[in-house]
């Protein structure tokens, strides 16, 4: 029976694996009930004072994809839209104390445990998203999530997928969501920036 046990425990680890998730805090916050109409024009703008240019055109790159693949339109001005969509993004180190046990060993032989302080580094990382229509803001939407940096701005893609889960809605409340590294929207939104 114990053989049985360790044999699940040991599928279900290897099922689950070891993918990276993004724990990622989401709200969504709406003047009314009203949900956004499907095929309404909208215009994307980062915010003014962006602190990183590229990749915020990055990020509009992928949140015009997003919009497309959700049945609105992207136009490219704002006079020709319904909603102006403003985004801002940002990813701020942020340092986190910790400590490393280890064993020490000097020259007349073991000196007993130790425990090493160090800092590891860890980006605060956020997208606000904020709509507008006919000047009025309707919708703020915020996603924030904290990770270690892994490169490639690939934080950028499940801050932008957990912030669509609410597009242009009340989330009631800040709302936390789950997005594995092999999540299929990944994946997607990557192939859909490559081709």
């Amino acid at each position: 029976m114990r053989k049985l046990y360790s044999f699940l425990f040991i599928s279900i680890l290897g099922l689950t694996g070891c993918t990276q998730t993004y724990n990622i805090h989401t709200a969504g916050f709406a003047q009314s009930n009203d949900v956004v109409p499907k095929n309404a024009r909208i215009f994307v703008i980062p915010e003014p004072n962006t602190h990183n240019p590229l990749i915020s055109n990055e990020a509009r790159t992928k949140i015009q994809k997003l919009l497309l693949k959700n049945n609105y339109q992207v136009v490219n001005n704002e006079e020709s839209a319904d909603y102006t969509l403003a985004y801002q993004l940002s990813f701020q180190p942020q340092e986190s104390p910790d400590y490393e046990y280890m064993e020490r060993y000097g020259a007349h032989g073991y000196r007993g445990p130790a425990y090493v302080p160090r800092i590891n580094l860890v980006w605060n990382q956020w997208l606000r998203l904020k709509l507008y229509h006919a000047g009025n803001l309707i919708w703020t939407g915020e996603v924030q999530t904290t990770k270690g940096y892994g490169g490639k701005n690939k934080f950028i893609d499940y801050l932008l997928i957990a912030a669509f889960e609410f597009f242009g809605r009340d989330s009631h409340g800040e709302q936390n969501i789950i997005i594995r590294q092999n999540d299929p929207r990944i994946a997607e939104l990557e192939k859909d920036i490559e081709e």
